[in-house]
């Protein structure tokens, strides 16, 4: 035996139920659709970007806040199609529009692919960061995250046949963004390499930057004499600031001084410098009052660097797993360094520290 609660049926008028039906179905869909993953793969019937477009025809695009494009092999139909290029901007100036409420985008190029399978996912990646600087463009982005999944394939007579998206980021696109990252990863490859890039130049024009990551990279462009002093535009509200597996200068490091109150966290993984010296980026990042969280590992020098102060090479590296240097000034900068955001961690009080929450949905920082 079971007992029955007598249940009271409510009759609502049917201009009623129709109001809660798509009240309900709006809730649902933008529950669903927050995060959406499509992908460019091969088709038989010319549709590889099939998945971009239902959300267009559906109107489903509307509900996205974070987007993921994932170029998935094989795409041998896809390099045979002689239309692939205009089919990908026709999409692209149709569905961005729609896209109302994105606020995050990525985009992941071919794992393991061919040379022209890589360099034809690059162009794709090119062309949707083009895009974002048009009339098409989400207004409410503030989020990337560009992925590339092998170096750059160069050739022989012009490097520059096929280059990284950061040289095709718009201007008024860094402006607006709060959060961003490109990396650059080979999966084939156990050999560090990276790729030159311009993105150093252009982070100049980023007022609104929270936070950067970029990895696999080195700095494409010389600082010239009347170069902007600061890495990111001084006025941005940096919190957090990661390099790993890239060439830079030490000039360009210096340039984090410009947030003495904003920047949190500051990690520097297989980072080697291509000019200057350790020395003069610790001694900079010491003096941040708001630095609490520092992290160092795997760092030195290129093999042709130019260092403002000679290096007494006689005596080889010295043992430190954060710095392969021969300069003591280095290492003792280092635990000057170290020394400085423990304090600044004391004063300001751990628990009065808003956490430094990684904006690409993984953990939280922590060192």
């Amino acid at each position: 035996m079971s007992a029955h609660t007598p249940q009271t049926s409510i009759h609502l008028p049917l201009e009623i139920q129709e109001r809660v039906s798509r009240s309900f179905c709006a809730a649902a869909s933008r529950a669903l659709f927050t995060t959406c993953t499509v992908y460019i793969k091969d088709s038989t019937n010319n549709s590889p970007f099939s998945d971009l477009n239902v959300l267009h025809q559906s109107n489903l695009g509307r509900y996205i806040r974070t987007l993921i494009i994932e170029c998935r092999p094989p795409w041998d139909h896809i390099l045979t199609n002689p239309d692939i290029i205009q089919q990908w901007i026709n999409l692209l100036s149709t569905s961005l529009p729609g896209l109302v409420r994105l606020r995050r985008l990525e985009y992941q190029t071919i794992k393991n692919g061919t040379p022209d399978q890589e360099n034809l996912s690059r162009h794709f990646a090119n062309l949707l960061v083009h895009c974002l600087n048009t009339t098409h463009a989400p207004p409410s982005l503030q989020e990337i995250d560009f992925q590339h999944n092998s170096p750059q394939f160069y050739d022989g007579d012009n490097d520059t046949l096929y280059p990284a998206t950061a040289q095709h980021i718009p201007h008024p696109v860094i402006a607006r963004l709060r959060h961003i990252q490109l990396s650059y990863t080979s999966s084939a490859s156990s050999l560090v390499e990276r790729e030159p890039t311009a993105i150093f130049s252009l982070l100049r024009h980023a007022r609104r930057l929270v936070s950067v990551e970029l990895s696999g990279q080195i700095d494409g462009r010389t600082m010239a004499a009347k170069s902007c002093p600061s890495l990111i535009h001084p006025d941005a509200p940096l919190r957090s600031f990661t390099l790993e597996n890239v060439s830079v200068s030490a000039k360009r490091l210096r340039g984090l001084r410009h947030f003495n109150k904003t920047l949190r966290h500051v990690a520097f993984r297989g980072v080697s410098l291509a000019a200057g010296t350790w020395e003069d980026v610790l001694s900079e990042l010491g003096q941040l009052e708001g630095l609490v969280l520092l992290e160092v590992e795997m760092c030195g020098y290129e093999m042709t660097a130019k260092t403002e102060t000679v290096a007494a090479v006689v005596g080889g590296l010295l043992p430190s797993p954060e710095i392969a240097t021969s300069r003591c000034a280095d290492l003792t900068a280092l635990e000057l360094c170290v020394a400085a955001v423990k304090r600044h961690r004391n004063m300001i009080g751990y628990e009065a520290i808003s956490q430094v929450v990684d904006p690409f949905g993984r953990d939280i920082i922590v060192c």
